[in-house]
């Protein structure tokens, strides 16, 4: 535990910084914010930027701003309350409190809908995942990765190349800005494939 300090947002001040000094210092794919506070999308939309996925995860009422900002928002769903429940006296300064504690049970997720990975998928995102950075990689250089990896040209993906088939995927890949520059990102679920 890290102490935040008082005062309005010091845990969520506390815990930006932290996000930021790891997007810096280390090697990371990506990152989950679980709140339903709009403010953190903030933080989701500067992470994006710099390359990062950006998953969500909150209850419904979650702003819009906030889930805009991530790659993906996933819902939570609330349980229905179990009629036994433990009670555990809790230290809350010179009184005490009793909370009442569910039994351990993984909260319901909303999840995306399910995609079928072709072939192709899998050897697209092995590339990424192989030679990418945590931005993901250019689309001129995947393009060339894929000829000299699966000896597969543009062609492969149809008549509108990569970039129209990563485009046309957005559940598996993001691809952004559009033109020349853009980058490709892995954001499908992380699915076992071999070499």
């Amino acid at each position: 535990m890290i102490h935040s300090g008082s005062g309005k947002n010091a845990a969520d001040l506390r815990l930006c910084i932290d996000a930021l000094d790891l997007a810096h210092r280390h090697k990371l794919d990506g990152f989950a914010i679980a709140s339903s506070d709009g403010d953190f999308g903030h933080l989701a939309h500067y992470l994006r930027e710099t390359g990062f996925i950006v998953i969500g995860i909150g209850e419904a009422k979650t702003p819009q701003g906030f889930r805009l900002a991530c790659t993906r928002f996933e819902v939570l769903q609330p349980t229905p309350a179990k009629p036994a429940a433990s009670v555990v006296s809790v230290a809350a300064g010179p009184a005490s409190a009793s909370v009442k504690i569910q039994p351990a049970e993984a909260p319901a997720v909303q999840s995306m809908p399910a995609t079928v990975l072709q072939p192709l998928d899998r050897q697209l995102r092995r590339v990424i995942l192989d030679e990418g950075t945590p931005r993901g990689m250019e689309l001129g250089a995947l393009g060339q990765k894929m000829r000299l990896r699966y000896s597969l040209p543009a062609s492969s993906a149809g008549t509108s190349g990569w970039g129209g088939y990563v485009r046309a995927r957005g559940t598996l890949f993001a691809c952004d800005p559009k033109g020349p520059n853009a980058w490709v990102r892995w954001i499908g679920p992380g699915v076992s494939i071999g070499a």
